[in-house]
């Protein structure tokens, strides 16, 4: 078991590596393309796009056609990004963000609060609260434990997975909850994993 963690953390540290494993579990990340679609069908022309913990740049190629700003901590992720896709990214922490109050459309969260502790969570949800436009939009998807052992593939990846704080629903709910509205609330499944989905 420890070989297996072993490898999976030298893997990560691969960001091209990491990306083309990321497409295998999850069949090219289709699911991904169709909820991005549905997003834009809101959004005005130009609008600011945030991808926070934006990791290699993968989903910036789905917002060519707005303003797109990606951040994220690990800065190898954002200078593969900064090589290989046309997006802004910059190296930020998402807890003190360098944007102005109200001034982003649409804030897209994918897979990171599973790797972050509920602190640090709030402190987080309270900047996007700023930046975010009165009438803007917040989606978020996370690994989700779907509590039921018949999903053995998906269990395995999240045993295996980096992040430590995989929440049941119910606890994405009431952690969300604390300091947003849930306007929307589904389950997704992407190739092997398992995701729960919030828009907000």
């Amino acid at each position: 078991m420890e070989k297996i963690q072993s490898l999976i953390n030298k893997l990560s540290k691969n960001p091209k590596l990491f990306i083309y494993i990321r497409k295998l579990l999850e069949y090219n990340f289709i699911v991904y393309k169709k909820i991005i679609n549905n997003l834009q069908s809101n959004l005005i022309d130009n609008a600011s796009v945030l991808d926070l913990g934006c990791g290699t740049g993968e989903f910036s190629v789905f917002f060519q056609d707005y303003n797109y700003t990606g951040i994220d901590i690990e800065p190898k992720y954002i200078n593969y990004a900064k090589n290989n896709y046309d997006g802004h990214f910059e190296l930020m922490d998402a807890s003190c963000m360098l944007f102005e109050n109200n001034s982003l459309d649409l804030i897209v969260v994918f897979g990171v609060f599973h790797h972050i502790n509920t602190e640090k969570c709030l402190k987080i949800f309270d900047e996007m609260n700023r930046v975010l436009k009165k009438n803007g939009k917040i989606f978020i998807m996370e690994d989700v434990d779907v509590e039921s052992k018949l999903d053995i593939l998906g269990n395995f990846l999240r045993k295996y997975d980096k992040g430590d704080y995989i929440r049941k629903k119910n606890e994405y709910f009431e952690l969300f909850q604390r300091k947003f509205t849930i306007r929307e609330n589904y389950r997704v499944k992407s190739g092997l994993a398992s995701y729960e989905a919030f828009i907000i």
